[in-house]
């Protein structure tokens, strides 16, 4: 199950209310260490490459 999908607002962000509910709906404990890396992928951004 992806948390990131079902935190997904629609728009490119997440709704970080929901995190806490579907952590515990997914058994996770770390809901901080978990929101840390949500944000990770968030802001994550894939290295320009070159055309040559």
């Amino acid at each position: 199950m992806n948390i990131y999908a079902l935190a997904a607002n629609g728009s490119g962000g997440l709704n970080w209310e929901a995190v806490p509910m579907l952590a515990a709906w997914v058994g996770v404990q770390d809901v901080e260490g978990l929101m840390r890396r949500l944000a990770v992928i968030r802001l994550h951004r894939k290295p320009e490459t070159k055309r040559t």
